[in-house]
């Protein structure tokens, strides 16, 4: 991997932070484990702990760009909700979620203040859906959100375009006081608050649920991912994050635990030609090996999917793995392609079955990923081309129709809105399916008017895209530091009580 020629020097110098991260693990079933993987129980529990941030970079949560920022910002800042390690909404400020048809109703803890002494309102968090509105770190989640009231100061209407149960996986923007949104740091009130120098955070003894152990939190500015990797391994820091968002860098560790993200890779399709017909594209799925491109591209930092549907939304309502390549082999028989012709193709009249596969160049890990997707393609006898384009022009192409295949990503968001993933809408594709059917079921299920499982087998048979796996970040901690850790998505920080 280019990641492994261009990291190869500090692989020795890394061996310690290797050793305390652990080795890799295997590739899990289909999404199987949606909550992280804890580390071994802490002890003694820290007092102080280092964490990366940038400086040139604020601690506005609507504001900044670094990711160790952003992280930072969740112990600053309270939310209505938090996601567990399963996505579920659990309650934060709002100390009760209700559902009432098309709307969802907060109700404010009696006892939630700010850092100034100011109790948290209706009104500042109407202010805050404002803000969280606006921009692109949360706006996809209240999309559907058509009217914000405050009818006391208690209480928050949220009335939305149509039901949806899962609404209150998207209350967690971070609530700040009226009026500060605009300041490098807003006036907030969660479990910890900025020093007079800004250089560390310090427990917060009027949050409703006070931490008791990690006193303080020093914002360590480490420079890049490599820098802090190096941080790690020279103790200076304590823990860091990533998201392994392109090449994994190998000076990273394995990391522990990993985090699992609701970031989708998957495979956009234009439905024509040949791939107008749902058996077709199911057909092609199966024929996709995702252990394989997680062990490969991912080194296992990932989960594998066969429906963007997760575990969390539907138990074991959700169904498992679909058939392998020997069924698609039948399908693709009973489609008419039972015929090979000298080179080992199947013919559609007398040419060979031919798909392009387009794929972002710039990012090595899914053209490697593209590889191997069309080899599988080939093996059961359809002619694949990968075609590498520039980012701008991959996105271009996209846009125009311009592709049988694509390998693309898309971060679904927590409530389920994944009805641009569904129809042709233009996200994902000028090319994707129209299905009137499954428009209609998408929106009974987030109704609550029909079981998630039903949505999940009508997504497999018509196959408007192709899932191939979740990826999943990595939290990465020094030798010496030992924390029961239970990183989420949303936050690494998620149970810093009980480290």
């Amino acid at each position: 991997m280019t990641a492994f020629r261009r990291l190869l020097p500090l692989l020795l110098a890394a061996a310690v932070l290797l050793a305390s991260c652990g080795a890799p693990q295997e590739a899990e079933t289909v999404q199987a484990g949606e909550g992280p993987v804890a580390a071994p129980p802490a002890q003694p529990s820290p007092q102080v702990v280092r964490v990366p941030y940038d400086p040139a970079d604020s601690l506005n949560p609507y504001t900044c760009v670094t990711l160790q920022n952003f992280y930072v910002t969740n112990l600053i800042y309270d939310s209505l909700a938090a996601l567990d390690p399963a996505y579920k909404a659990q309650p934060r400020l709002a100390q009760e979620l209700t559902r009432d048809g098309a709307q969802w109703i907060a109700r404010l803890r009696p006892d939630a203040r700010f850092f100034d002494g100011s109790p948290v309102t209706a009104q500042d968090v109407v202010y805050s859906y404002g803000l969280a509105a606006a921009g692109s770190r949360f706006g996809a989640a209240l999309g559907q959100v058509t009217d914000v009231q405050a009818p006391n100061d208690a209480t928050v209407v949220f009335t939305l375009a149509r039901p949806d149960i899962y609404f209150d996986r998207s209350l967690t923007f971070p609530v700040v006081k009226l009026n500060t949104g605009e300041l490098p740091i807003p006036m907030g009130g969660g479990r910890y608050a900025p020093s007079d120098d800004g250089t560390a955070l310090l427990a917060n003894g009027a949050y409703y649920t006070p931490v008791s152990n990690v006193r303080r939190v020093d914002l360590v500015e480490a420079g890049d991912l490599e820098s802090q990797s190096y941080g790690v391994m020279e103790k200076t820091i304590d823990l860091m994050y990533s998201d392994l968002r392109s090449e994994l860098n190998l000076g990273l560790g394995t990391g522990h635990p990993q985090v699992q993200m609701s970031s989708l890779v998957f495979l956009g399709v234009n439905a024509r030609g040949a791939l107008a017909e749902p058996r077709m594209r199911a057909a092609l799925s199966a024929l996709v090996d995702r252990d394989d491109i997680n062990r490969k591209t991912q080194m296992s930092f990932a989960s594998v999917a066969y429906s963007p549907i997760r575990p969390s939304y539907g138990g074991s309502a959700v169904t498992g793995p679909e058939p392998g390549a020997d069924r698609a082999d039948d399908i693709l028989d009973q489609l008419g392609y039972g015929t090979r012709d000298t080179d080992g193709y199947r013919t559609a009249g007398q040419s060979p079955l031919t798909l392009r596969l387009l794929v972002n160049q710039e990012n090595k890990t899914r053209t490697a990923a593209a590889e191997l997707i069309a080899a599988s393609f080939e093996q059961a006898g359809i002619r694949t081309v990968v075609e590498k384009a520039p980012f701008d022009a991959y996105l271009g192409r996209i846009a125009a129709g311009d592709y049988d295949l694509y390998l693309g990503e898309s971060r679904v968001p927590y409530n389920l809105d994944i009805l641009d993933l569904l129809t042709n809408t233009g996200t994902v594709g000028a090319g994707a399916a129209q299905s009137q059917e499954l428009e209609e079921l998408y929106h009974r299920v987030k109704a609550g008017e029909a079981p998630m499982s039903q949505l999940d087998a009508l997504i497999r048979q018509q196959t408007p895209l192709i899932p191939i796996l979740y990826r999943r970040g990595i939290v990465c901690f020094s030798r010496d530091f030992s924390a029961n850790i239970v990183a989420t998505e949303r936050d690494i920080f998620y149970n810093i009580g009980d480290w």
